[in-house]
């Protein structure tokens, strides 16, 4: 079972600031998310020729995004919206992927003019930026898009099986079109093994040996992403929790398999929940206690609607009463979607005790609604220090 911690840094802080704050808010700990960046970014310096790109639909809070950014991450973008501001802030075209199987023409001629990464997810894809890389006069920097048979089946229908991928290959050859740089797939999310990617390189590269005899070599390799993260590791079909690998042994691991089946060739690797999710905790107070069920004013519906699907840690301030007690922990709508969790140990809560639910920055704030209410706040975990000194 994976180790699920709330550090006492995080629930000092988050008592702290809910003096006199209104709840449920989001406590966001840059440092953790620095840390993060920094561990992928030593397996890349290790292997050097990976690049690693952070997906910024995984979570794009400002603060992230810098944080991430100081360590040296690139930007995986799928919006026309993500790559204006990435090259606003400052980050070159090379190092920008543009993802997504529905490009429009606006968002393609940004990337081309820049001179991103441009991951072609379907024949007709491939088409379109072939298409406007001609009406703009340039050459594409495109990779195709591998549906390998090790990605998760919420990924099966993306991506080309590997004839589609030739065929796209040999219309550009024949064509006289700009060739493909090289190669990419995506497996899913929540992975914590390196058998699938394992798996999908193996396909990968007797791919590249097909591109090969049409005189196409796989220059660049975008291994995706999909890495787990501790925090909040994703249950099974049993409702168990896998045991996750630190994110630099992951990532050092695939990029290290990746370097031997594609000699020379450049890696690129997106992870987005492992470095994410650490780095944002959600603060609620307990409204109501009715038997073993817990009503918080944090709504799964608008402020945490990923959280039922992975192992959280659910720490309440103050803890009171037995450790073994378990309880389902429910937000305020009146419907059976809104419960966070179906069984829990936080003991014997009270009305107006906290209850921080950890690790929920990958994918949770940036799907928040109003359904429950106003947005939930975000505030810097370094925000006590600075109340500390007023």
């Amino acid at each position: 079972m994976v180790e699920r911690k709330v550090s006492r840094r995080v629930l000092a802080a988050a008592s702290e600031l809910a003096r006199g704050r209104p709840t449920p808010f989001y406590l966001f700990d840059a440092g953790a998310a620095a840390e993060s960046a920094r561990r992928s970014r030593s397996a890349a310096r290790e292997i050097g020729r990976l690049d690693v790109f952070y997906p910024w639909k995984c979570n794009r809070h400002p603060g992230l995004l810098a944080a991430v950014a100081r360590e040296g991450l690139g930007a995986e973008v799928t919006s026309l919206r993500d790559l204006a501001a990435a090259l606003a802030a400052g980050l070159a075209g090379g190092r920008i992927v543009f993802q997504g199987p529905a490009k429009d023409p606006s968002s393609l001629d940004r990337a081309l003019a820049c001179g991103a990464w441009i991951v072609a997810d379907s024949a007709e894809d491939a088409a379109a930026i072939l298409g406007r890389a001609r009406a703009l006069g340039g050459k594409p920097r495109y990779l195709l898009r591998l549906r390998a048979a090790a990605c998760q089946p919420e990924q099966q229908g993306f991506g080309m099986v590997a004839a589609e991928v030739v065929a796209v290959a040999r219309r550009a050859v024949e064509q006289r079109q700009a060739a493909p740089e090289g190669l990419a797939f995506h497996l899913g999310t929540g992975l914590t093994s390196v058998a699938p990617y394992s798996s999908a390189l193996r396909e990968a590269a007797e791919l590249a040996k097909r591109l090969g005899s049409l005189g196409i070599r796989v220059r660049v390799l975008d291994l995706g992403g999909g890495f787990a993260a501790a925090g909040e590791a994703r249950r099974d079909t049993r409702g168990r929790a896998p045991k996750v690998p630190p994110l630099e042994r992951f990532v050092r691991r695939v990029a290290a398999e990746a370097a031997r089946a594609f000699p020379g060739a450049r890696l690129l690797v997106e992870p987005g929940r492992a470095v994410a999710s650490d780095a944002f905790h959600l603060v609620s107070r307990v409204i109501r206690v009715r038997g073993k069920r817990v009503y918080v004013d944090a709504s799964r519906l608008s402020h945490a609607f990923f959280v039922p699907r992975g192992k959280h840690p659910f720490r309440p301030i103050p803890f009171r009463g037995s450790r073994t007690r378990r309880s389902q922990i429910a937000g305020p709508l009146p419907v059976g979607l809104d419960v966070l969790s179906s069984s829990e140990a936080i003991g014997l809560p009270r009305e107006g005790d906290l209850l921080v639910i950890g690790s929920v920055g990958a994918y949770n704030l940036i799907a928040s609604n109003e359904w429950a209410g106003d947005r939930a706040e975000v505030v810097e975990i370094e925000a006590m220090a600075r109340l500390a000194g007023d």
